[in-house]
């Protein structure tokens, strides 16, 4: 029977590089904290989630009921790249 190293840490010594978060990670004060920390009033967390847990929307383009600038800022506060490879959209999709 084979068995697995226990690894105590990762190889290089650091520590492994925490998963972009996604909307759907955070509970409601979660959401108004992260949109607060981007200089948005607390209250469009609350946009976000009805648009995308209610209406299933995640083109900011479609949320209309929030500001074009605000609109700019969230979606520009999305992180680039997975580890996959693949573009990944911090508010509006996962990888």
């Amino acid at each position: 029977m084979t068995t697995l190293p226990v690894l105590d840490a990762p190889p290089s010594g650091r520590r492994p590089a925490a998963p972009p978060r996604h909307l759907a990670d955070l509970d409601l004060a979660g959401r108004r904290a992260a949109v607060a920390a981007l200089g948005e009033r607390e209250f469009r967390a609350g946009q976000l989630s009805t648009h995308y847990f209610g209406r299933l929307v995640r083109d900011p383009d479609a949320m209309t009921d929030v500001p074009v600038a605000a609109r700019g800022r969230l979606a520009a506060a999305r992180p680039a790249r997975c580890s996959g490879g693949c573009t990944t959209a911090r508010w509006w999709r996962a990888c």
